[in-house]
């Protein structure tokens, strides 16, 4: 057996590894709130909205336009306080220039996405770029708001924009659904801040893994798998070594996993048993605290 560079293992497993997809029913279908933000733009609001606001860890989300801006008349967000958790932001048209409390700067151009996690608190704005407001143009995007865990509410802010050329995509075999990938996976095609890690045998795959992460404060295991023939050698315990020695990991408050079948493994790693989902585990700290065991 051989260890396997996780920043270039394959995206995809073999089949005999994958698990089929579950298809998803419609439970509810529900009429968004039509309402003003930041300085008088228009927005649409699915939740939280009367009878319909309870859906943790997502707090909200707001979908801005499409609406057309005559030059000199773009709206955009002043200043205004963030704490306590995370927005997401996605530009499909126009320009959103972020400014904030800690000096950082930046533009986001349609197909870009910002991950801002506001944390301890901090002040920003978001509002149209000069070239923006100089020419005018359509304006259009998405905002969600994401719960942060108690313990992680008074981090230090931080931030990760992903650019539009840097975001995976992919398309259903029929052609009829086309998704880019900014967190998790779908289709088969795994997001920018996945890590991957492999087992082989010679040239034989027999082991995977993904972390899917915001390389910020939070990890989730998934897709731990040890093909049949090899399983009871050790391998798997291996591969979580090889997981939790990653440094891009070592600085996450918090990596999360479910499991059925394994959690003394997981256990021996300094999981522990979390809040919530049945068989849910965390290790607190991260890989770090994990390296803090051992050392």
């Amino acid at each position: 057996m051989s260890r396997y560079d996780p920043m270039n293992a394959p995206m995809k497993t073999s089949t005999a590894l994958q698990t089929p997809a579950q298809p998803r029913r419609v439970a509810r279908i529900i009429q968004a709130l039509s309402t003003i933000e930041g300085g008088g733009f228009p927005v649409r609001r699915p939740f939280p909205i009367a009878n319909f606001s309870h859906f943790d860890p997502f707090l909200l989300i707001d979908h801005l336009g499409p609406v057309r801006w005559d030059p000199g008349a773009a709206l955009g967000a002043p200043d205004h306080p963030h704490r306590g958790f995370e927005t997401v932001t996605y530009v499909l048209a126009g320009e959103n220039e972020h400014r904030d409390s800690f000096g950082n700067a930046d533009v986001l151009r349609p197909g870009d996405v910002q991950w801002m996690t506001a944390g301890g608190g901090v002040i920003h704005s978001e509002m149209p770029t000069a070239r923006f407001q100089r020419e005018g143009g359509v304006q259009e995007g998405f905002q969600i708001w994401v719960n942060l865990p108690a313990v992680d509410k008074m981090m230090t802010p931080r931030y990760q924009t992903l650019r539009a050329d840097d975001i995976p995509t992919a398309s259903s075999e029929d052609g009829r659904v086309a998704v880019r990938v900014i967190a998790g996976e779908s289709l088969g095609r795994a997001a920018a801040n996945s890590l991957c890690f492999g087992l082989y045998h010679g040239t034989t795959q027999v082991g995977f893994a993904r972390v899917i992460t915001d390389l910020a404060t939070y990890g989730y295991l998934s897709d731990v798998v040890i093909d049949q023939s090899c399983r009871g050698q050790g391998l798997g315990k291996w591969l979580i070594e090889c997981i939790l020695a990653h440094p891009d990991l070592q600085h996450l408050r918090r990596l999360a996993l479910l499991t059925r079948d394994s959690p003394d493994l997981y256990a021996g790693f300094g999981f522990v048993p979390g809040p919530g989902a049945r068989n849910y585990m965390e290790l607190l700290g991260g890989a770090s605290a994990m390296k803090r065991r051992t050392d």
